[in-house]
């Protein structure tokens, strides 16, 4: 598929990585652009310009609490955008502005290229962990612990301080091999800054766990663990507009379910968890039928298909119109002895083209079993009495 093909067949994928790519450079930027390796005017240094290379920062969900919070009218406004799209569409912020969700992506992106045969598969949530989770950080905010507790599970601190205990003295280190060159006079020669190696190990650690989920099951990390991701999920749950499937469209292809970073697609019973869906649309894009797309909510559940109750078999009606089915159906039933040697015709296999004789069909409602086992004087009354009756004596003493 071409990329203009692509770009029509599903314009908000393009928007996504559009808007995704923006943030993701804008944020990283804010964090090493006072590197003069960048060799950008009036930001090689001294920390000019830094608040305004932080703009994109402001839209990040914790930040933005944090200064709605301490009365900052900017802060509250754009948390109330935040949440306004969030009950509109989903979990957008997940996938167009957080900086931790976008590395993720990166990730898995590579790991794809690496190994484009592995797909992952529908999976259900770990409830209990992202619960926990949530509930321990609104714990620790309400016991004054908020700043720690933020510190190791807001996406976007992690990502900051990926970049600057990590990323930064990558940087450092590239600015002075080309500070040694002769031809690069302008540059001058930075000392890595002190790290104290707990932070050091603690930033390799979360680069490396958040890594690793990723590159093992795509969006693990924020449908399990990230407190952001598990609250923005449950405001996802009453989105008013949500990614829902077409039965009538879809072929069943699977396509979808192998694009889902999310695991969130149920193409058995034609559902999807919209609290785990990030609205990455590479579902959207993978479906060449136009069997997901986005919906109003109400819409969305009517197009489920209904599932189909097992119900218990109705018992045969005890009257005469069903006597001749059981009659009829009990030949070839294995009997008891007992009732083989009083009955020996009883058990046997009726040959080809054999009709029930007209014993069979009672006008009275009773079981024809219980009729003929006990009314011997009955049955030799009956058309049929000499070639069947297996006790004459008996019959003649009724």
């Amino acid at each position: 598929m071409s990329v203009i093909k692509a770009f029509f067949v599903s314009p908000l994928k393009w928007l996504r990585v559009t808007v995704a790519v923006i943030f993701f450079l804008g944020i990283a930027y804010a964090f090493l652009h006072h590197i003069p390796a960048w060799n950008v005017p009036n930001m090689t240094g001294g920390g000019e310009g830094m608040e305004d290379s932080f703009s994109l920062a402001q839209w990040q969900f914790i930040p933005s609490v944090l200064g709605a919070l301490d009365g900052v009218a900017v802060s509250a406004v754009i948390l109330a955008v935040l949440l306004l799209l969030t009950l509109l569409f989903g979990r957008v912020y997940c996938s167009f502005l957080c900086p931790l969700g976008i590395l993720q992506d990166i990730v898995f992106r590579i790991r794809r290229w690496i190994a484009p045969k592995r797909f992952l598969k529908f999976a259900r949530p770990v409830l209990w962990v992202r619960y926990v989770v949530l509930v321990l950080l609104a714990a620790c905010c309400v016991t004054g612990l908020a700043g720690l507790s933020l510190n190791w599970l807001d996406p976007y601190s992690i990502f900051g301080r990926i970049m600057y205990v990590l990323a930064w003295p990558a940087a450092i280190w590239s600015n002075n091999l080309l500070a040694a060159d002769s031809s690069s006079a302008d540059l001058v020669r930075m000392n890595y800054f002190p790290v104290a190696l707990p932070a050091l190990l603690a930033s390799a650690g979360m680069l490396g766990l958040v890594v690793a989920m990723s590159a093992w099951k795509g969006r693990l990390y924020c449908n399990t663990v990230c407190p952001v991701g598990t609250l923005l999920g449950l405001l996802s749950r009453v989105s008013l507009f949500r990614l829902g499937f077409d039965p009538a469209s879809c072929k069943k292809c699977g396509k979808c379910v192998k694009s889902c970073k999310a695991q969130c697609l149920n193409l058995k019973e034609y559902k999807i968890d919209s609290s785990r869906c990030v609205a990455c649309y590479d579902c959207v894009r993978s479906c060449s039928e136009g069997g997901i797309r986005y919906r109003w909510f109400a819409k969305t559940r009517r197009l489920i298909p209904a599932r189909k109750k097992k119900t218990a078999p109705a018992p045969a009606p005890a009257s005469s119109a069903a006597v001749p089915f059981i009659a009829a159906s009990s030949w070839g039933l294995r009997r008891p002895a007992w009732l083989r040697r009083l009955f020996p015709d009883a058990g046997a296999t009726p040959p080809r083209g054999w009709t029930p004789p007209s014993a069979f069909f009672l006008p009275e409602p009773v079981p024809w079993n219980v009729f003929w086992m006990f009314a011997s004087a009955a049955r030799c009354a009956l058309p049929t009495a000499l070639p069947m009756c297996s006790s004459p004596p008996i019959c003649s003493l009724g």
